[in-house]
């Protein structure tokens, strides 16, 4: 179906985005309609998941939309705002079953300012007493 068409499904996902973005099945229908519909049609959608970065980000479901944003978005300042919301919990987020995702594609899919921002923030988070990082897991 043409895109211009799609109002019906459109219109009633504008008023229920958070809860698409967290559940199962709803996280996949707004991912396609960010990737189908027109930007008059997403751009109230994608307002709100930036609205919610923080919450969603960290989100079983949520995390994969902001991914999708990140890997498919059309708009680079959508794009900088998500990088810029990870920007200085870096470690923390990395650290996060499901943030640690939109870590990932933020440094694959972000300016390389921001890739080298990230870096650096992972390199200056080590403990001070020891020297050695402060995640817990290894620095990939």
């Amino acid at each position: 179906m043409p895109s211009g068409t799609l109002d019906f499904i459109v219109q009633p996902v504008i008023d229920h985005v958070f809860e698409l973005c967290v559940h199962t099945y709803g996280c996949r229908v707004i991912q396609r309609i960010l990737e189908h519909c027109l930007e008059k049609q997403t751009r109230p959608i994608i307002d709100q998941i930036l609205a919610e970065i923080h919450t969603l980000t960290k989100n079983e479901f949520g995390n994969y939309v902001i991914q999708h944003i990140l890997e498919h978005g059309k708009f680079q300042g959508d794009k900088n705002k998500i990088v810029k919301s990870i920007k200085g919990k870096v470690i923390e987020l990395s650290n996060h079953k499901f943030a640690s995702n939109v870590v990932e594609k933020c440094l694959q899919y972000g300016s390389e300012k921001d890739r080298k921002e990230i870096i650096d923030e992972f390199m200056e988070a080590t403990d001070e007493e020891e020297g050695t990082p402060v995640m817990n897991g290894p620095l990939y």
